[in-house]
């Protein structure tokens, strides 16, 4: 699994979040922001699974509380 953040979270958050989070699990950085224009994104935050094959499977635009359990399910699903 992967976990790309572009400048928009900022540097400092994100190393931040990982460790918070206990991240396991490959964290890329885009400084140059040259991999979210290649997906699109419609807002930010916005948050695509992509399955071993480099298809995306699910999107999820923007956060919203209580979508952690739903999110957990996907990543489940596409570990497997």
């Amino acid at each position: 699994m992967r976990w790309w953040c572009s400048r928009v979270l900022g540097r400092i958050d994100t190393r931040s979040a990982a460790r918070m989070f206990g991240a396991k699990f490959t964290i890329g950085w885009d400084e140059d922001m040259a991999i979210a224009p290649l997906y699109k994104p419609p807002t930010m935050p916005s948050s695509f699974l992509i399955d071993k094959s480099g298809v995306i499977r699910y999107t999820h635009a923007g956060h919203y509380d209580g979508e952690e359990a739903t999110l957990e399910q996907e990543i489940q699903e596409l570990a497997q």
